[in-house]
Order: C-alpha cells, then sequence, then structure tokens
C-alpha cells in the first residue's frame, strides 16, 4: 500500500501520512443495491453515499475509485487493503471485526416497516409474519421485537423488497430513506415509521488511524459549509 500525505483541499496545514490501496486514488468498496444510498444507474455508480464519497476524496486532493461488491465482501476489502473505506454505510452501534472502524456519522437515519397498499394498516397487523430485513442490519431487530414477526434474512434490499412483491413475506423492515424510495416504486406503502436514530459512516480499517482521522476532517468541514445538508436533501429528503 501506498503513503499519500494529506493536504491540498482537505487541509491548510501539512497532515499525517496515510495509505492507500493505490497511489493517490480512494478505492471504495461499494454494494451497489441499496438505493438511494448506493446503487448502480445506466452502468454508473450513483446515490447518495457514492456521491459523498467522490466529493470525500476530491477534498482529500484524490481521484475516487468505486468498486463494486458484493455486500458480504465490503468489509474483507477493508481488512485486506483492497479497498480504503467501504459502503454500505456502518451503524456507529453495530458490532464489527475488531480491525474495523468506522468514520465520523454523516447521516442519521431511523426504520420503516413496509407493507403492500391496503393490506396492513399498522405493525400490529404483521404479528407472527414473515417479515424480510438485509442480512446483519438492524432491521432484524426490528421485524422481532417491534413487529414480533418472523425475520428473514436476504443480501439486499432489492431481494427484500422481490420477496415482498411475489408473496414470499408481508412486509419489509429497511432505513427510511431506503424504505420509502423502493415503496414507491413497488406500490407499497410505509406501515409504520419506528425511531432508531442510527448514525452511519463509512467502514475503515482500524489499522489506518490517520486516514480515518483525513477522512473525518473532511466530514466536518462538510458539515461547516453546509455541503452535507445539501447532498442529504438531495438523495435522502433529510
Amino acid at each position: 500500500r501506498s503513503a499519500h500525505l494529506v493536504g491540498g483541499s482537505a487541509s491548510d496545514e501539512e497532515g499525517e501520512d496515510y495509505s492507500l490501496a493505490k497511489e493517490g486514488v480512494l478505492s471504495v468498496a461499494a454494494s451497489l443495491d441499496d438505493p438511494p444510498f448506493s446503487s448502480l444507474e445506466a452502468n454508473e455508480a450513483a446515490g447518495f453515499s457514492v456521491a459523498l464519497a467522490k466529493e470525500v476524496a476530491h477534498r482529500m486532493g484524490l481521484e475516487c475509485e468505486i468498486v463494486d461488491t458484493s455486500r458480504d465482501e465490503c468489509a474483507s476489502k477493508v481488512m485486506s487493503g483492497a479497498c480504503d473505506i467501504a459502503l454500505p454505510l456502518e451503524s456507529l452501534d453495530t458490532p464489527r471485526d475488531e480491525g474495523l472502524d468506522v468514520s465520523d456519522p454523516f447521516v442519521v437515519v431511523d426504520q420503516a416497516i413496509i407493507a403492500k397498499e391496503r393490506v396492513y394498516d399498522s405493525a400490529d397487523d404483521l404479528k407472527g409474519r414473515k417479515i424480510a430485513v438485509v442480512k446483519g442490519s438492524t432491521g432484524e431487530r426490528i421485524a422481532v421485537d417491534v413487529v414480533q414477526g418472523d425475520a428473514v434474512e436476504y443480501e439486499s434490499v432489492e431481494k427484500c423488497f422481490a420477496a415482498l412483491k411475489s408473496g414470499a413475506v408481508s412486509a419489509v423492515v429497511s432505513d427510511v430513506p431506503v424504505a420509502e424510495k423502493c415503496a414507491f416504486a413497488t406500490g407499497c406503502a410505509v406501515v409504520e415509521r419506528v425511531a432508531t436514530g442510527e448514525r452511519f459512516g463509512f467502514l475503515v480499517g482500524k489499522d489506518d488511524p490517520a486516514l480515518r482521522s483525513s477522512i473525518d476532517e473532511v466530514l466536518s468541514s462538510m458539515e461547516e459549509d453546509g455541503s452535507l445538508d445539501v447532498l442529504r436533501k438531495e438523495y435522502l429528503g433529510l
């Protein structure tokens, strides 16, 4: 892995050395099946997380390379040093491998329960029914503890909604921005919102604190100048 000195638009002061998978490039392992956070549109990576990663790289004086990666392999890409950071976004409250860390949070979201329109009126109506959740997400806890349903894990939110459409499950639990976008596209509706206040950031390696520090500095500057608010409103409606 090649060393890079933080500087340029990310900071006016000379920064720390950090390592990159490729010289001059921020390599991002991205699961492109999580709209509106990250998706593939017209063969191009798109979404809030993708746009943010590109802006972070730009302010660090780096190119940004999005590496299309399955959700299960994103963490290992960072652990192995093949990529520098990873999407999907990681909750600060989620247990993770000892070798992984999370950047400062840049978005806070709640969970939503989605079902076919005019079929269920509330979460109480879904008690004991099969609820689709993305594997390893907070949705599983909501499906079991709040809905009191039978959580069925899928690899992506797209597969969750495919299961809902086919009738394999009665509902889906997902992040509110994801839920609202997919519900609109599939003729479903949000039955109930659950206030979880989850804070999300980029997944980074714990063995390179200088890289995380540099990313956090950029995120802080974007929060201060309002550009993070612009992205949140444009992509997430927040």
